[in-house]
């Protein structure tokens, strides 16, 4: 709790009024001390993939923009990585 005030700069009260209404909306899982990501979340693939779709699809193609022929990248395995598999396909070696 005192993280999330020092990194918000925001009250005590506020931090957890803030919690309470992200918890209702199942958002967070209220824990002592602070919030939890939700355990009931659907962290599957096919889930994650359609989270924030058209700004990976954007994020993908600006990143894949700065590839150029000939050079070496590490990706992992995130579905925002994912995205930049179209202009990937366009570069040689």
């Amino acid at each position: 709790m005192r993280d999330l005030t020092r990194e918000m700069e925001v009250s005590e009260a506020t931090v957890r009024r803030d919690l309470r209404i992200l918890a209702k909306q199942q958002k967070v899982d209220l824990v002592y001390g602070g919030a939890t990501a939700p355990r009931n979340a659907d962290n599957s693939l096919g889930a994650r993939t359609s989270r924030n779709a058209e700004a990976k699809r954007v994020i993908g193609r600006l990143a894949g923009a700065l590839v150029f022929d000939h050079q070496m990248l590490f990706v992992d395995a995130g579905t925002t990585c994912f995205e930049m598999r179209h202009d990937l396909l366009k570069r040689r070696d």
